[in-house]
């Protein structure tokens, strides 16, 4: 399964160093917030995610960053060991993964938002984030 989720990841950082149009499709701009980061890729479908966004600082911290939490149930971030997966969104830093990721039907992926103090571990945040996609017919 890790080879599979190894392959997506390189597939999808490859595939978009290629990918110079925008595909027609639907765009979508959902917001979600940790409770509700699980998205399901229709049957049919391919998601596009061109952007995730969210608040650049807050109150008392270094800056909130997104994280893909785990795609098709293989973890990716965890928390207690703290494990970080592939990061969607930073406020401080710029380095993220390239846009726009890949999602063929039927991929299930979550994604986490954290906020981080100038010392010591991300930690989950309370606030909403928003992932912006085009889904279109395969």
């Amino acid at each position: 399964m890790k080879k599979i989720v190894l392959g997506l990841l390189l597939f999808v950082c490859f595939y978009t160093n290629a990918q110079t149009s925008i595909p027609s499709g639907k765009a979508q701009l959902v917001e979600f917030t940790n409770t509700t980061a699980k998205f399901i890729v229709p049957a049919g479908k391919t998601w596009y995610v061109n952007q995730v966004l969210s608040y650049y600082k807050l109150k008392n911290t270094d800056g909130v960053r997104v994280y893909i939490k785990s795609i098709n149930g293989v973890e990716l971030t965890n928390l207690a060991l703290e494990k970080y997966g592939t990061k969607v969104y930073d406020a401080v830093n710029t380095y993220v993964i390239q846009f726009p990721l890949i999602f063929p039907e039927n991929t299930t992926f979550e994604l986490i938002i954290l906020e981080k103090k100038e010392t010591g571990p991300p930690y989950l945040s309370d606030n909403n984030a928003f992932i912006n996609y085009v889904e279109t017919n395969n």
